[in-house]
């Protein structure tokens, strides 16, 4: 028998999802904001962030930015680094894989010390079967890491 998993408490948290106008991102989005955070919906697309903002409740917005643009990700940094300043977040997942997650950590640590900040990489779009995970092989050798560069070379000139 499955038990379910208790239901946190998330008043007075901030969230910030990437890739929230649809699919799992959507969902979890949805589900925080359900047990009281405010949510940040970052998309590629900022007219579906701004749809699906609207469709989970009026404690989230909807911001546009591609992770891939400099100019575009510091613009909604800048907004996100100021609503979590002022929202006091007590924890913040950052999943833009090395070594932009680790640079907007940096920046946010700076504007908002007391925060617990976790560098996801990957995890939520293989989670979510955006990114696809290395062969099972690779996988139990310790490899992924190599199938990763082979698929995304461009990885490196970051």
């Amino acid at each position: 028998m499955v038990t379910p998993m208790p239901a946190f408490d998330l008043n007075g948290k901030v969230a910030l999802v990437t890739g929230a106008a649809r699919g799992i991102g959507y969902e979890t989005a949805r589900q925080m904001q359900m047990r009281g955070a405010s949510v940040a919906v970052l998309d590629l697309d900022a007219n579906q962030a701004r749809d699906a903002a609207e469709r989970i409740g009026a404690r989230a917005i909807g911001l546009g930015a591609d992770v891939t643009d400099q100019g575009a990700m510091m613009a909604a940094v800048a907004e996100v680094v100021g609503r979590v300043r002022e929202s006091g977040a007590d924890l913040v997942f950052v999943g833009l894989g090395f070594p932009r997650q680790d640079l907007l950590i940096s920046q946010l640590v700076e504007a908002h010390p007391r925060a617990f900040y976790i560098g996801c990489g990957a995890a939520i779009p293989m989670a979510a079967g955006v990114v696809d995970r290395a062969p099972e092989i690779l996988q139990r050798n310790g490899l992924e890491w190599l199938y990763r560069l082979a698929r995304e070379p461009g990885r490196l000139a970051d």
